[in-house]
């Protein structure tokens, strides 16, 4: 809800004694300029509060919020003149300002996602396939052949956030391999290894 001003509801309004202006009530006070003469005849001009002689009233207001594609963390969407009015003042703006939540699997960059991957040794010496599901429930192949060596990243293009104002642009994953070695080998998986490596 936010403060209106009652139209002609004031103490000199034409409206004051019509049925609508019965649930308006005090608006704060306004600020003038008043002169007072100080001494040896000076006259200064000085702010001070006055009690106003116009209604006000509470009313309830709903904004809808356009969150459009590819809009960034701390992005601010301003609504003209849509705060508290106060007699004889131009409305405010309300400036609601985007927060983004973190996500558990990818964390954004711009317009790029980030993505951490575990795997076992054995797919860090052999290749693996994997498929994770993006944000907007597309899946995603996660194919390596061959090695990949610790915290290796490979980037796969046109995979990440859409561009904000260019809906055919998207940034890139980057997703980042942990190798995970094992805590232990046996006496025969270290003998097999010794001889293939």
């Amino acid at each position: 809800a936010r403060r209106v001003v009652c139209r002609g509801c004031g103490e000199d309004g034409k409206s004051r004694h019509k049925e609508r202006c019965k649930q308006c009530g005090r608006c704060p006070n306004e600020r003038k300029m008043v002169q007072r003469q100080m001494g040896n005849g000076f006259i200064v001009q000085q702010q001070e509060e006055v009690a106003s002689t116009e209604k006000c009233k509470r009313e309830e207001k709903t904004i809808d919020i356009p969150i459009e594609r590819g809009m960034e963390h701390g992005t601010q969407i301003r609504f003209k003149y849509a705060s508290e009015q106060k007699p004889k003042q131009v409305p405010g703006d309300v400036i609601v300002v985007l927060d983004q939540q973190r996500h558990k699997l990818f964390e954004r960059k711009g317009n790029h996602l980030h993505l951490n991957m575990k795997i076992s040794l054995k797919e860090a010496l052999t290749g693996f396939s994997k498929t994770i599901t993006h944000l907007d429930e597309h899946e995603v192949e996660i194919e390596r052949d061959g090695i990949t060596k610790p915290f290796e990243t490979v980037v796969y293009e046109g995979e990440g956030m859409p561009v904000h104002e260019v809906p055919s642009q998207f940034g890139d994953l980057h997703v980042t391999f942990e190798v995970l070695f094992p805590k232990s080998l046996s006496d025969e998986q270290l003998q097999a290894l010794s001889e293939v490596l």
